[in-house]
């Protein structure tokens, strides 16, 4: 059989032509109803506004707030597509959708959600969902789903199937292959010349790429080294899978060779002895190089091929989190145990040891850092960019207490710099203990420090106890000292006197509460540590030329 033959084999019709289905005139001029379900109001009417529904053949038949309102109108309107948020109160996206499978309904689903998190995503596709689409959501992408759902939907119908010169195996190689400095039309016409038989095949996304021991290894000696060793390679991977006509490279970048595998069904258990231990064995024998590879999911239709490649990569990214040199998609299984303000609570402890003379934080910070871990798995750029949230605030909570000045900036910058470049997390966290180990030191070792650190304990005492009846006697009890030298080393250190300190941080929070709630005045001046509402009333006139009834109107107003 020749390579167009087999080519044409593919379930005979042409790789390069999709299906096209052909509707009664009648369903081609019937509108497909569409329900939009956000726990924001101003999410849906941005998706209500941001393209020209009518124009795509659908209409608008309703919207809902939470997940219970949802069910309702999907089991009332029946809608043809549905698009909702996946956390919603009441019932979850996911909760909402089995419901959907479980009576029967033909709704098209498609997620929409603020968390970029694959494990939302993988149960969405799961279930049946068209598509995920993160939070702000694009025109663009909207408006692919939708007619990624009309496409199912006319699939469900008797169908005629026609030619489409539209090439969307070429689309998938050019839309995965964006920005890419490898040609998205070179690996394209490689794989269209291999002629490749897709019969009662899977296709299973593998990436391959130089482990990083041997990484650190190669780039310590001569960086121009590694690019030549990683460019053969991965050509030595690609000329493998070709030469046994069991697979096509779908993308090359700096870090990966990403191969698309050709999985015989009867196979799939012998995949990795079959398809990717030669492979390691090989490179490991031709170069001494161990290599770490990532095997995503299979998919059975060769439209699903960006799917396939994205899992693969989801699992490659798993490289910087876990110390492997194979993960495989479908054996990953992790809790998110953690929380933010877990993450907040561990943050506030080192801040406290820290202000009370304690330099012993290692083992916090290695729960922070564990946290982190746990919150952003999958999700190295969010994972490093919580370390600089902690980072940028950690060293702005100790200058706002006068315990650092700005040449810590230039420590903090290069150090921010450095983990950044890091190949794994676990190289994070040893520089994390590292430099707070140095940093810490830094600041009790240096002299006029010890009067830095007691002004911030006074500060953080302050700051916790300010709804508290505190004086100036009060505090140089508390503080071991006599008023009048309180006093006068409190005004030394800080600028401000101690009554008008505490009243700065009072009057702070008093705005927060009269902006942010529906409290009256006397409620606030109590929350605030005034007893009487007329004193806190004149000291609030005194500062602000208005009560704060009038305050807040104004700010109502602009």
């Amino acid at each position: 059989m020749t390579a167009t033959h087999q080519l044409i084999d593919y379930h005979k019709r042409p790789i390069g032509l999709i299906i096209c289905f052909k509707r009664q005139q009648a369903e081609r001029n019937s509108m497909l109803k569409v329900l939009i379900a956000d726990d924001e109001p101003v999410i849906i009417n941005g998706l209500k506004n941001m393209i020209k529904w009518n124009e795509l053949d659908c209409e608008i038949v309703g919207t809902a707030y939470d997940g219970m309102e949802t069910l309702d109108c999907l089991r009332k309107e029946n809608p043809d597509i549905a698009i909702f948020d996946i956390c919603m109160p009441g019932l979850t996206g996911i909760e909402l959708i089995k419901k959907i499978n479980k009576e029967n309904y033909k709704t098209k689903v498609i997620f929409i959600s603020g968390y970029q998190d694959f494990f939302y995503a993988q149960e969405a596709l799961k279930e049946g969902a068209v598509e995920y689409l993160l939070k702000p959501v694009k025109k663009a992408n909207l408006e692919q789903a939708v007619k990624k759902a009309q496409m199912l939907i006319w699939q469900q119908n008797p169908v005629t199937l026609l030619q489409e010169t539209k090439n969307e195996i070429r689309e998938i190689f050019s839309d995965i292959n964006k920005n890419n400095e490898y040609a998205e039309e070179e690996l394209y016409n490689q794989f269209h010349a291999l002629g490749l038989d897709f019969t009662d095949k899977l296709f299973v996304g593998v990436c391959f790429s130089i482990s990083n021991e041997d990484k650190k290894q190669l780039t310590y000696h001569m960086y121009e080294k590694y690019e030549l060793i990683r460019f053969s390679i991965f050509n030595r991977i690609q000329t493998y899978f070709t030469d046994n006509r069991n697979g096509f490279v779908i993308k090359r970048d700096d870090s990966s060779c990403n191969i698309m595998i050709l999985l015989p069904k009867e196979k799939v258990e012998d995949m990795i002895a079959i398809y990717i231990e030669p492979v390691v064995a090989m490179i490991l024998k031709d170069y001494q190089i161990h290599m770490f590879v990532a095997i995503g999911d299979k998919v059975t239709n060769i439209t699903k091929l960006k799917y396939a490649y994205k899992t693969a990569k989801f699992a490659f990214e798993l490289k910087y989190f876990e110390n492997k040199n194979l993960i495989v998609y479908q054996n990953i299984k992790k809790e998110y145990e953690c929380s933010f303000d877990d993450f907040q609570q561990v943050v506030d402890i080192i801040i406290k040891k820290i202000i009370a003379g304690d330099k012993n934080i290692e083992h916090d910070l290695l729960v922070c850092l564990d946290i982190i871990e746990n919150l952003h798995y999958g999700n190295r750029y969010a994972a490093i960019n919580r370390c600089f949230s902690f980072i940028v605030n950690f060293y702005q909570t100790l200058a706002d207490y006068n315990l650092i000045d700005e040449s810590y900036r230039d420590r903090q910058d290069d150090f921010m710099n450095t983990i950044r470049l890091l190949d794994t997390f676990e190289e994070v966290k040893n520089k994390f203990i590292e430099y707070y180990k140095e940093f810490t030191n830094s600041i009790f070792d240096e002299v006029g420090n010890k009067d830095k650190l007691i002004v911030a304990r006074i500060k953080d005492y302050i700051q916790q106890n300010y709804v508290e009846n505190i004086t100036l006697s009060h505090m140089a009890k508390q503080f071991y000292m006599n008023s009048f030298y309180f006093s006068s080393f409190f005004k030394k250190e800080t600028g401000k006197n101690f009554k008008a300190y505490l009243t700065d941080i009072r009057m702070k929070e008093a705005l927060r509460l009269i902006l942010s709630t529906d409290l009256k005045t006397y409620e606030i001046a109590e929350k605030v540590g005034y007893n009487n509402v007329r004193q806190f009333t004149d000291k609030f006139k005194e500062l602000y030329d208005s009560s704060p009834s009038e305050y807040k109107k104004s700010k109502l107003n602009e």
